[in-house]
Protein backbone atom coordinates (compact mmCIF):
# COMPACT_ATOMS: atom_id res chain seq x y z
CA UNK A 1 0.00 0.00 0.00
CA UNK A 2 1.43 3.36 -0.96
CA UNK A 3 1.39 6.11 1.68
CA UNK A 4 -1.51 8.52 1.34
CA UNK A 5 -0.58 12.16 1.67
CA UNK A 6 -2.44 15.41 2.13
CA UNK A 7 -1.01 18.88 2.58
CA UNK A 8 -2.09 22.45 3.10
CA UNK A 9 -0.50 25.83 3.68
CA UNK A 10 -0.77 27.00 7.27
CA UNK A 11 -0.10 30.31 8.95
CA UNK A 12 3.40 30.23 10.48
CA UNK A 13 3.81 26.57 9.44
CA UNK A 14 5.28 25.46 6.17
CA UNK A 15 3.31 22.28 5.50
CA UNK A 16 1.45 19.40 7.06
CA UNK A 17 1.49 15.82 5.83
CA UNK A 18 -0.25 12.60 6.77
CA UNK A 19 1.51 9.29 6.31
CA UNK A 20 0.03 5.86 6.82
CA UNK A 21 2.52 3.27 8.04
CA UNK A 22 3.25 0.44 5.66
CA UNK A 23 5.02 -1.67 8.23
CA UNK A 24 5.34 -5.05 6.60
CA UNK A 25 7.99 -6.63 8.81
CA UNK A 26 7.05 -9.82 10.60
CA UNK A 27 5.96 -9.17 14.16
CA UNK A 28 8.70 -11.37 15.60
CA UNK A 29 11.62 -10.34 13.41
CA UNK A 30 14.51 -9.37 15.68
CA UNK A 31 17.66 -8.29 13.90
CA UNK A 32 20.63 -8.41 16.24
CA UNK A 33 23.97 -10.19 16.52
CA UNK A 34 24.22 -13.12 18.89
CA UNK A 35 27.11 -11.76 20.95
CA UNK A 36 25.93 -9.33 23.61
CA UNK A 37 29.18 -7.35 23.59
CA UNK A 38 28.56 -6.39 19.95
CA UNK A 39 25.16 -4.85 20.65
CA UNK A 40 24.65 -1.19 21.37
CA UNK A 41 21.01 -1.53 22.48
CA UNK A 42 18.77 -4.17 24.02
CA UNK A 43 16.21 -5.12 21.35
CA UNK A 44 12.53 -5.53 22.22
CA UNK A 45 10.39 -6.76 19.34
CA UNK A 46 6.85 -5.60 18.63
CA UNK A 47 4.18 -8.29 18.99
CA UNK A 48 0.57 -8.38 17.91
CA UNK A 49 -1.86 -8.38 20.82
CA UNK A 50 -2.67 -11.94 21.89
CA UNK A 51 0.10 -13.33 19.66
CA UNK A 52 1.90 -14.91 22.60
CA UNK A 53 0.34 -17.63 24.76
CA UNK A 54 2.40 -17.89 27.92
CA UNK A 55 2.76 -21.67 28.25
CA UNK A 56 6.53 -22.11 28.52
CA UNK A 57 6.80 -23.85 25.15
CA UNK A 58 8.13 -20.88 23.08
CA UNK A 59 6.28 -22.07 19.97
CA UNK A 60 4.94 -18.55 19.39
CA UNK A 61 8.52 -17.27 19.19
CA UNK A 62 9.53 -19.42 16.21
CA UNK A 63 10.18 -16.37 14.04
CA UNK A 64 12.29 -14.60 16.65
CA UNK A 65 16.05 -14.37 16.75
CA UNK A 66 17.19 -15.64 20.13
CA UNK A 67 20.26 -13.83 21.45
CA UNK A 68 22.77 -15.70 23.64
CA UNK A 69 24.36 -15.18 27.06
CA UNK A 70 27.06 -17.41 28.53
CA UNK A 71 28.53 -20.58 27.05
CA UNK A 72 28.31 -24.32 27.51
CA UNK A 73 25.76 -26.65 29.08
CA UNK A 74 25.68 -24.89 32.44
CA UNK A 75 24.74 -21.26 33.19
CA UNK A 76 23.95 -20.10 29.68
CA UNK A 77 20.77 -19.09 27.92
CA UNK A 78 19.14 -17.91 24.73
CA UNK A 79 16.50 -15.21 25.05
CA UNK A 80 14.22 -12.73 23.30
CA UNK A 81 12.19 -9.78 24.60
CA UNK A 82 8.91 -8.54 23.12
CA UNK A 83 6.09 -6.08 23.76
CA UNK A 84 2.48 -5.45 22.84
CA UNK A 85 -0.03 -2.81 23.96
CA UNK A 86 -0.35 -4.39 27.42
CA UNK A 87 3.18 -5.14 28.53
CA UNK A 88 6.52 -6.90 28.07
CA UNK A 89 7.23 -10.54 27.26
CA UNK A 90 10.36 -12.58 28.02
CA UNK A 91 11.25 -15.89 26.39
CA UNK A 92 14.28 -17.88 27.58
CA UNK A 93 15.88 -21.26 26.95
CA UNK A 94 18.24 -21.88 29.86
CA UNK A 95 21.01 -24.48 29.89
CA UNK A 96 21.55 -25.47 33.52
CA UNK A 97 22.79 -28.75 34.98
CA UNK A 98 20.75 -28.21 38.15
CA UNK A 99 17.85 -25.88 38.94
CA UNK A 100 18.18 -24.33 42.40
CA UNK A 101 14.80 -23.21 43.70
CA UNK A 102 13.38 -22.69 47.20
CA UNK A 103 9.77 -22.18 48.20
CA UNK A 104 10.32 -18.43 48.73
CA UNK A 105 11.79 -17.59 45.29
CA UNK A 106 14.53 -15.28 46.57
CA UNK A 107 18.10 -14.16 45.91
CA UNK A 108 19.43 -17.62 46.66
CA UNK A 109 17.53 -19.18 43.75
CA UNK A 110 18.21 -19.46 40.06
CA UNK A 111 16.48 -16.69 38.11
CA UNK A 112 16.40 -14.68 34.93
CA UNK A 113 16.69 -11.02 35.91
CA UNK A 114 15.55 -8.12 33.74
CA UNK A 115 16.61 -4.64 34.88
CA UNK A 116 14.69 -1.67 33.48
CA UNK A 117 15.36 2.05 33.98
CA UNK A 118 12.69 4.46 32.75
CA UNK A 119 12.60 8.27 32.57
CA UNK A 120 11.06 9.87 35.64
CA UNK A 121 10.53 13.44 36.79
CA UNK A 122 13.98 13.68 38.38
CA UNK A 123 15.96 11.08 36.47
CA UNK A 124 15.77 7.38 35.76
CA UNK A 125 13.59 5.12 37.90
CA UNK A 126 14.53 1.45 38.00
CA UNK A 127 12.61 -1.79 38.33
CA UNK A 128 14.19 -5.22 38.55
CA UNK A 129 12.15 -8.24 37.47
CA UNK A 130 13.13 -11.64 38.88
CA UNK A 131 11.72 -14.53 36.88
CA UNK A 132 11.99 -17.91 38.61
CA UNK A 133 11.26 -21.26 36.98
CA UNK A 134 9.21 -23.63 39.10
CA UNK A 135 9.79 -27.27 40.02
CA UNK A 136 7.07 -29.74 39.16
CA UNK A 137 5.15 -30.79 42.29
CA UNK A 138 7.20 -28.57 44.61
CA UNK A 139 6.98 -24.86 43.70
CA UNK A 140 5.31 -22.85 40.94
CA UNK A 141 7.09 -20.40 38.67
CA UNK A 142 7.25 -16.93 40.19
CA UNK A 143 7.67 -13.35 38.97
CA UNK A 144 8.68 -10.70 41.51
CA UNK A 145 9.85 -7.11 41.28
CA UNK A 146 11.59 -4.45 43.31
CA UNK A 147 14.32 -1.86 43.14
CA UNK A 148 17.73 -3.11 41.98
CA UNK A 149 19.59 -4.56 44.95
CA UNK A 150 16.49 -4.65 47.17
CA UNK A 151 16.39 -7.44 49.73
CA UNK A 152 12.64 -7.83 49.39
CA UNK A 153 10.57 -8.00 46.26
CA UNK A 154 6.84 -8.35 45.68
CA UNK A 155 4.87 -10.70 43.48
CA UNK A 156 3.91 -8.94 40.25
CA UNK A 157 0.16 -8.48 39.99
CA UNK A 158 -1.16 -9.43 36.56
CA UNK A 159 2.00 -11.27 35.53
CA UNK A 160 2.03 -14.68 33.86
CA UNK A 161 5.03 -17.03 34.00
CA UNK A 162 5.38 -20.68 32.99
CA UNK A 163 8.40 -23.00 32.65
CA UNK A 164 8.79 -26.24 30.68
CA UNK A 165 11.52 -28.88 30.30
CA UNK A 166 14.24 -28.04 27.81
CA UNK A 167 14.17 -30.41 24.86
CA UNK A 168 17.86 -30.17 24.01
CA UNK A 169 19.38 -31.20 27.35
CA UNK A 170 19.47 -30.18 30.99
CA UNK A 171 17.71 -26.93 31.78
CA UNK A 172 14.34 -25.38 31.10
CA UNK A 173 12.43 -22.94 28.95
CA UNK A 174 10.73 -19.96 30.55
CA UNK A 175 8.06 -17.63 29.23
CA UNK A 176 6.72 -14.59 31.08
CA UNK A 177 4.39 -11.63 30.60
CA UNK A 178 4.83 -8.50 32.74
CA UNK A 179 2.14 -5.78 32.51
CA UNK A 180 3.32 -2.23 32.00
CA UNK A 181 1.48 -1.30 35.21
CA UNK A 182 4.13 -3.24 37.16
CA UNK A 183 7.03 -1.20 35.74
CA UNK A 184 7.80 2.26 37.12
CA UNK A 185 7.81 4.88 34.36
CA UNK A 186 6.51 2.46 31.73
CA UNK A 187 4.51 5.18 29.97
CA UNK A 188 7.85 6.18 28.42
CA UNK A 189 9.43 2.74 28.28
CA UNK A 190 10.65 3.17 24.71
CA UNK A 191 12.97 5.89 26.03
CA UNK A 192 14.23 3.56 28.75
CA UNK A 193 17.34 1.49 29.33
CA UNK A 194 17.84 -2.08 30.43
CA UNK A 195 19.74 -5.32 30.72
CA UNK A 196 19.05 -9.02 31.19
CA UNK A 197 21.14 -11.58 33.06
CA UNK A 198 21.06 -15.19 34.22
CA UNK A 199 21.43 -15.64 37.99
CA UNK A 200 22.79 -19.19 38.46
CA UNK A 201 23.29 -20.42 42.02
CA UNK A 202 25.50 -23.40 42.94
CA UNK A 203 23.36 -24.87 45.76
CA UNK A 204 20.69 -24.08 48.32
CA UNK A 205 23.26 -24.56 51.07
CA UNK A 206 25.60 -22.04 49.48
CA UNK A 207 23.31 -19.61 47.60
CA UNK A 208 26.05 -17.54 46.02
CA UNK A 209 25.91 -16.95 42.26
CA UNK A 210 28.05 -19.52 40.50
CA UNK A 211 27.76 -17.56 37.26
CA UNK A 212 25.86 -14.47 36.12
CA UNK A 213 26.28 -13.89 32.36
CA UNK A 214 24.63 -10.59 31.44
CA UNK A 215 23.81 -8.40 28.47
CA UNK A 216 25.38 -5.45 30.28
CA UNK A 217 26.54 -4.77 33.86
CA UNK A 218 24.08 -3.02 36.19
CA UNK A 219 25.48 -0.15 38.25
CA UNK A 220 22.73 1.07 40.56
CA UNK A 221 24.51 4.41 41.00
CA UNK A 222 24.81 4.98 37.26
CA UNK A 223 21.63 3.72 35.61
CA UNK A 224 22.33 6.00 32.64
CA UNK A 225 25.15 3.60 31.68
CA UNK A 226 22.68 0.82 30.91
CA UNK A 227 22.16 0.20 27.19
CA UNK A 228 19.07 1.86 25.69
CA UNK A 229 16.06 -0.28 24.89
CA UNK A 230 15.49 -0.61 21.17
CA UNK A 231 11.84 -1.19 20.28
CA UNK A 232 11.82 -3.04 16.97
CA UNK A 233 8.75 -2.12 14.94
CA UNK A 234 5.98 0.14 16.21
CA UNK A 235 6.55 3.85 16.73
CA UNK A 236 10.34 3.69 16.52
CA UNK A 237 10.10 2.05 13.11
CA UNK A 238 7.65 4.73 11.97
CA UNK A 239 9.97 7.46 13.27
CA UNK A 240 12.92 5.87 11.48
CA UNK A 241 10.88 5.79 8.31
CA UNK A 242 9.94 9.45 8.67
CA UNK A 243 13.57 10.44 9.25
CA UNK A 244 14.72 8.41 6.25
CA UNK A 245 12.10 9.95 3.96
CA UNK A 246 13.25 13.43 4.98
CA UNK A 247 16.98 12.63 4.76
CA UNK A 248 17.36 12.96 8.52
CA UNK A 249 18.69 9.48 9.29
CA UNK A 250 20.21 9.40 12.75
CA UNK A 251 18.80 12.76 13.83
CA UNK A 252 18.05 12.86 17.56
CA UNK A 253 14.76 14.37 18.80
CA UNK A 254 15.00 17.76 20.48
CA UNK A 255 11.87 16.91 22.49
CA UNK A 256 10.15 13.54 22.98
CA UNK A 257 6.80 14.16 24.68
CA UNK A 258 3.90 12.01 25.91
CA UNK A 259 0.30 13.14 26.41
CA UNK A 260 -3.30 12.49 25.44
CA UNK A 261 -3.74 14.71 22.39
CA UNK A 262 -6.67 12.86 20.76
CA UNK A 263 -8.94 12.27 23.76
CA UNK A 264 -8.61 8.49 23.66
CA UNK A 265 -7.43 8.32 27.30
CA UNK A 266 -4.06 7.02 26.10
CA UNK A 267 -0.73 8.82 25.86
CA UNK A 268 0.31 9.66 22.32
CA UNK A 269 3.95 10.29 21.48
CA UNK A 270 4.91 13.69 20.04
CA UNK A 271 8.47 14.00 18.75
CA UNK A 272 10.09 17.29 17.71
CA UNK A 273 13.09 16.54 15.54
CA UNK A 274 14.99 18.96 13.31
CA UNK A 275 12.25 21.36 12.05
CA UNK A 276 9.39 18.86 12.32
CA UNK A 277 6.68 17.74 14.71
CA UNK A 278 5.75 14.04 14.35
CA UNK A 279 2.92 12.37 16.31
CA UNK A 280 2.18 8.66 16.83
CA UNK A 281 -0.34 6.73 18.87
CA UNK A 282 -3.08 4.10 18.86
CA UNK A 283 -5.69 6.65 17.75
CA UNK A 284 -3.49 8.17 15.04
CA UNK A 285 -4.08 6.21 11.85
CA UNK A 286 -5.04 3.17 13.88
CA UNK A 287 -1.55 3.04 15.35
CA UNK A 288 -0.10 2.20 11.93
CA UNK A 289 0.89 5.67 10.83
CA UNK A 290 1.79 9.18 11.90
CA UNK A 291 0.99 12.80 11.24
CA UNK A 292 3.62 15.49 10.97
CA UNK A 293 4.10 19.16 10.28
CA UNK A 294 7.10 21.32 9.45
CA UNK A 295 7.48 24.32 11.71
CA UNK A 296 8.08 27.74 10.19
CA UNK A 297 11.73 27.92 11.21
CA UNK A 298 14.99 27.89 9.28
CA UNK A 299 17.10 25.66 11.55
CA UNK A 300 16.43 23.23 14.38
CA UNK A 301 17.98 25.59 16.95
CA UNK A 302 15.12 28.04 16.30
CA UNK A 303 12.80 25.73 18.22
CA UNK A 304 13.20 27.23 21.68
CA UNK A 305 10.66 25.36 23.83
CA UNK A 306 8.04 22.61 23.59
CA UNK A 307 5.54 20.99 25.96
CA UNK A 308 2.08 19.39 26.00
CA UNK A 309 -0.69 21.05 27.99
CA UNK A 310 -4.50 21.19 27.86
CA UNK A 311 -5.30 24.88 27.39
CA UNK A 312 -8.77 24.56 25.83
CA UNK A 313 -10.32 22.55 28.69
CA UNK A 314 -11.47 19.68 26.49
CA UNK A 315 -9.23 17.06 28.10
CA UNK A 316 -6.88 16.98 25.11
CA UNK A 317 -3.36 18.37 25.33
CA UNK A 318 -2.22 21.00 22.85
CA UNK A 319 1.40 21.33 21.78
CA UNK A 320 2.93 24.57 23.03
CA UNK A 321 6.06 25.72 21.19
CA UNK A 322 8.21 28.82 21.13
CA UNK A 323 9.89 29.32 17.77
CA UNK A 324 12.17 31.99 16.36
CA UNK A 325 11.54 33.23 12.83
CA UNK A 326 14.13 35.25 10.94
CA UNK A 327 13.98 37.64 8.01
CA UNK A 328 14.49 41.23 6.92
CA UNK A 329 17.59 41.60 9.07
CA UNK A 330 15.77 40.75 12.29
CA UNK A 331 13.77 38.07 14.07
CA UNK A 332 10.61 37.46 16.03
CA UNK A 333 9.64 34.83 18.59
CA UNK A 334 6.21 33.21 18.47
CA UNK A 335 4.47 31.50 21.37
CA UNK A 336 2.31 29.09 19.44
CA UNK A 337 -0.33 26.41 20.10
CA UNK A 338 -0.82 23.46 17.76
CA UNK A 339 -3.68 20.97 17.82
CA UNK A 340 -2.97 17.32 17.04
CA UNK A 341 -5.69 14.86 16.08
CA UNK A 342 -6.02 11.55 14.24
CA UNK A 343 -5.53 13.18 10.83
CA UNK A 344 -3.39 16.30 11.14
CA UNK A 345 -1.37 18.80 13.10
CA UNK A 346 -2.56 22.37 12.66
CA UNK A 347 -1.96 25.77 14.25
CA UNK A 348 -4.52 26.91 16.81
CA UNK A 349 -3.23 30.26 18.03
CA UNK A 350 -0.01 32.28 18.25
CA UNK A 351 1.27 35.56 19.62
CA UNK A 352 4.53 37.44 19.16
CA UNK A 353 6.66 37.55 22.31
CA UNK A 354 9.97 38.99 21.13
CA UNK A 355 11.40 41.14 18.35
CA UNK A 356 15.02 41.87 17.53
CA UNK A 357 16.63 44.19 15.00
CA UNK A 358 20.15 45.49 14.51
CA UNK A 359 19.24 48.34 16.89
CA UNK A 360 18.09 46.21 19.81
CA UNK A 361 15.31 43.99 21.13
CA UNK A 362 11.98 44.08 22.93
CA UNK A 363 10.09 41.25 24.59
CA UNK A 364 6.95 40.34 26.50
CA UNK A 365 6.06 37.52 28.89
CA UNK A 366 3.39 34.80 28.77
CA UNK A 367 1.75 33.31 31.83
CA UNK A 368 -0.73 30.41 31.80
CA UNK A 369 -3.30 30.10 34.57
CA UNK A 370 -4.85 26.65 34.41
CA UNK A 371 -8.61 26.48 34.66
CA UNK A 372 -10.61 24.08 36.75
CA UNK A 373 -11.30 20.65 35.32
CA UNK A 374 -13.23 21.03 32.08
CA UNK A 375 -12.47 24.77 31.86
CA UNK A 376 -10.08 26.53 29.55
CA UNK A 377 -6.88 28.09 30.81
CA UNK A 378 -6.30 31.84 30.84
CA UNK A 379 -3.30 33.04 28.86
CA UNK A 380 -1.98 36.40 30.05
CA UNK A 381 0.58 38.38 28.06
CA UNK A 382 2.43 41.25 29.70
CA UNK A 383 4.73 43.97 28.43
CA UNK A 384 8.40 43.23 29.04
CA UNK A 385 11.62 45.17 28.61
CA UNK A 386 13.04 46.95 25.60
CA UNK A 387 16.76 47.34 24.90
CA UNK A 388 17.79 49.87 22.25
CA UNK A 389 14.31 50.05 20.73
CA UNK A 390 11.44 52.50 21.18
CA UNK A 391 8.50 53.83 19.21
CA UNK A 392 10.81 55.82 16.94
CA UNK A 393 13.20 52.96 16.11
CA UNK A 394 10.73 50.10 15.72
CA UNK A 395 8.34 51.10 12.97
CA UNK A 396 6.32 48.27 11.45
CA UNK A 397 2.75 47.33 10.75
CA UNK A 398 1.22 44.85 13.24
CA UNK A 399 1.19 41.27 11.92
CA UNK A 400 -2.01 39.80 10.52
CA UNK A 401 -1.10 36.10 10.81
CA UNK A 402 -0.76 36.07 14.65
CA UNK A 403 -1.63 38.23 17.64
CA UNK A 404 0.66 41.27 17.69
CA UNK A 405 3.22 41.78 20.41
CA UNK A 406 2.54 44.03 23.38
CA UNK A 407 5.04 46.89 23.28
CA UNK A 408 6.04 49.14 26.22
CA UNK A 409 4.91 52.17 24.23
CA UNK A 410 1.70 50.52 23.01
CA UNK A 411 -1.91 50.93 24.20
CA UNK A 412 -1.96 47.89 26.55
CA UNK A 413 0.29 46.74 29.36
CA UNK A 414 -1.44 43.36 29.65
CA UNK A 415 -3.98 41.26 27.75
CA UNK A 416 -5.74 38.01 28.62
CA UNK A 417 -7.08 35.34 26.30
CA UNK A 418 -9.27 32.25 26.77
CA UNK A 419 -10.66 29.56 24.47
CA UNK A 420 -14.35 30.23 23.73
CA UNK A 421 -15.02 26.98 21.89
CA UNK A 422 -13.94 28.34 18.53
CA UNK A 423 -10.88 30.53 19.09
CA UNK A 424 -8.76 32.18 21.77
CA UNK A 425 -10.66 35.42 22.41
CA UNK A 426 -9.53 38.45 24.39
CA UNK A 427 -11.09 38.42 27.85
CA UNK A 428 -9.38 41.39 29.47
CA UNK A 429 -6.94 44.24 28.99
CA UNK A 430 -5.02 46.61 31.24
CA UNK A 431 -4.36 49.90 29.44
CA UNK A 432 -0.99 51.63 29.34
CA UNK A 433 -1.36 55.04 31.06
CA UNK A 434 1.67 56.38 29.18
CA UNK A 435 0.33 55.49 25.77
CA UNK A 436 -0.16 58.33 23.31
CA UNK A 437 -1.99 57.63 20.09
CA UNK A 438 0.43 58.30 17.19
CA UNK A 439 -2.16 60.39 15.36
CA UNK A 440 -2.68 62.55 18.46
CA UNK A 441 1.06 62.88 19.00
CA UNK A 442 1.55 63.95 15.39
CA UNK A 443 -1.24 66.50 15.66
CA UNK A 444 0.26 67.88 18.87
CA UNK A 445 3.64 68.14 17.20
CA UNK A 446 2.17 70.03 14.25
CA UNK A 447 0.37 72.40 16.59
CA UNK A 448 3.56 73.05 18.52
CA UNK A 449 5.34 74.03 15.33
Amino acid sequence: MRPRRSSSTLATLVSTTLCLGALGAAALAIVCPSAAHAQVALPVVQLDDDAIHVDGMLRDWSGAHMSSLGEGSDASMRYALGYDSRGLYVACEVSDERLIRSAQAGDGDDAVIVTLAMPGRSGLVATELWLHAGESGRSPAAATSGAPGARRRSAIRGASIVEAPRAGGAGYTLEAFIPFSAIDGAARWQEGRGSIRLHDVDSLAHPEPEAEPSFAPVDRAHLDRLPPLRAEGGQNALLDRFLHEHELDGAAPRFDLRGDVTGDAQAERVVLVDRFVVAFGPAIQGGRGFVFVQLGIDVAADLREARLEDLTGDGKSELVVTIRQRGGGGSRDLWQLLRIDEQSIRPLWAIETRKETSAGSVESTVRVERGRRGQAATITVRVGEAHGLDASTLREAPPTDVEPMLLPWGPALERSYRWDGHAFARTGERPNPRYVDPAVAEAQARAAR
